[in-house]
């Protein structure tokens, strides 16, 4: 009887030495995969502080009377998706992407040494809405009309990893008096 026990004793610890390794294989795993999920959590707020930082830079360009030139588009129309240029793939990847938008130019290595893709932008001129236009018409002998300027951004910011990219867009209109 006594011989029995020791193969017992011998089995107890085999089972007992499985399950602190597969207990431990699971804490390595679990380790692993929150390292991924905090990883990818920095470069979607990087990529997304480099968006909003271009948008920042278009609105100002606007606000300064300097949105003209490259990656500045006139639409005639403020609904056909057809004439949007931020929706259109070839805006933002290949080859001529420097034709079609703006780089916010911004030094890289002061935010993060790892990010090496500049954000860039473009500003579509969106037509007058027509309730305005209407509701602003020039009446003889009153004062000057006033016309709504309408301006949609779009940016890009892209993470460390130059897979990530985070978009934006935003609506800046005024009011200008001719």
């Amino acid at each position: 009887m006594h011989k029995r026990q020791r193969g017992a004793a011998l089995m107890v610890t085999l089972v007992l030495m499985i399950l602190l390794m597969v207990i431990g294989i699971a804490g390595y795993n679990m380790t692993t995969l929150q390292g991924k999920i905090e990883t990818n959590r920095e470069e979607n707020n990087l990529a997304l502080t480099l968006a909003e930082s271009a948008l920042r830079a278009g609105e100002e360009e606007i606000v300064a009377d300097q949105a003209t030139g490259t990656g500045v588009y006139t639409l005639t129309s403020s609904t056909d998706t057809e004439q949007a240029q931020w929706n259109k793939a070839a805006t933002w990847t290949g080859n001529n992407t420097d034709q079609l938008t703006r780089t916010f130019e911004t030094q890289l290595d002061d935010i993060d040494p790892r990010l090496k893709v500049q954000p860039r932008y473009i500003i579509e001129v969106l037509p007058e809405p027509d309730s305005f236009k209407e509701a602003n018409s020039i009446v003889e002998g009153h004062a000057p009309r006033e016309r709504m300027e309408v301006f949609r951004i779009t940016s890009e910011g892209t993470g460390p990893s130059g897979t990530l990219k985070q978009y934006l867009q935003s609506t800046y209109s005024r009011i200008v008096t001719e």
